[in-house]
């Protein structure tokens, strides 16, 4: 039987779109996969106006906090436009992916640094990143940081809660609660979204560790809230959410079949399955069932 040729990405980012979101019919991927890749194209990061609103205000008058930014297509320009707004703050980054966006991150920098602030790189595997986030917030600077994407943290350490997401649960890093409740700083989550020609802030609910004395509890509810307000973001435009892409890969998702192995032929009933696509796979054409990613001969 003849399937629709698919390229390994285009293949692992409809079964990931399946899992979590299997109310969107398979004849719809295609189309949402072409928008994720057109929102996703490198953009030319010119001068844009950021929109006078209550959110704007909002974080201008805000004490020094955990702003939480996601990979949502407009992540370098949240971080320039918090710059342009006046706000002070440092940025924590692992190290790998400031290591492999060096380039980008370094541009950043020398854009951020035009203004009368001075913006930091924090780096995750630093030993005394705790004390130097402590002393940004001391000095008046908020700290940015992903939190979505889980790069360079181990799955196999103590780094990682459940939350509930979408149709299913991930694995996330807990730094940023944990941070939260031992400074007794808020947590806000933010996103840039672009409105005809300009920019503008959406804020989601604080995140205030003061609510709740318990750290442990307070992780999971801190992580709970940070994926619900990421859940708001995409649950209807799932293209403009990046990780799609390598979340089988950061910890985060283990569909568990991929990569371990070929079975030898699909079964009778299968054969007619509209989630069966052909693929190449570590260099043998294969058949891949996006529903339960199993891969065949």
């Amino acid at each position: 039987m003849k399937y629709m040729n698919y390229d390994w990405p285009k293949a692992i980012f409809s079964a990931h779109l399946h899992h979590f979101l299997p109310h969107i019919s398979w004849r719809n991927h295609e189309d949402i996969y072409d928008k994720f890749l057109k929102f996703h194209k490198p953009r030319l990061h010119t001068e844009f106006r950021i929109e006078d609103n209550v959110e704007k205000d909002y974080l201008l008058n805000l004490a020094p906090s955990i702003l939480c930014i996601f990979h949502l297509g407009f992540h370098f320009e949240t971080v320039l436009a918090l710059g342009e707004i006046g706000l002070n703050f440092d940025i924590l980054l692992d190290r790998d992916v400031y290591d492999i966006n060096q380039t980008l991150f370094l541009d950043m920098q020398s854009k951020l640094n035009n203004s009368s602030h001075v913006h930091n790189f924090l780096f995750s595997d630093d030993r005394t990143v705790l004390l130097k986030i402590k002393s940004a917030i001391k000095e008046g600077r908020h700290v940015v940081i992903f939190a979505d994407g889980n790069s360079g943290a181990n799955v196999n350490n103590n780094q990682f809660i459940k939350v509930h997401f979408l149709n299913d649960c991930l694995l996330v890093r807990k730094g940023i609660p944990m941070i939260s409740h031992i400074l007794g700083v808020c947590i806000i989550p933010l996103v840039l979204e672009k409105r005809n020609e300009n920019f503008a802030f959406s804020i989601g609910n604080i995140i205030n560790p003061k609510h709740c004395d318990n750290r442990l509890e307070f992780v999971k509810i801190g992580m709970q809230q940070l994926y619900d307000f990421l859940t708001t973001q995409i649950e209807f435009s799932p293209w403009k959410w990046e990780c799609w892409k390598y979340m089988h890969k950061n910890g985060s998702f283990n569909p568990g079949q991929v990569g371990k192995g070929l079975k030898i032929s699909i079964n009778t009933s299968e054969l007619e399955n509209e989630a069966l696509v052909a693929v190449e796979f570590q260099e043998k054409q294969v058949v891949f069932n996006r529903a339960n990613y199993m891969l065949y001969m």
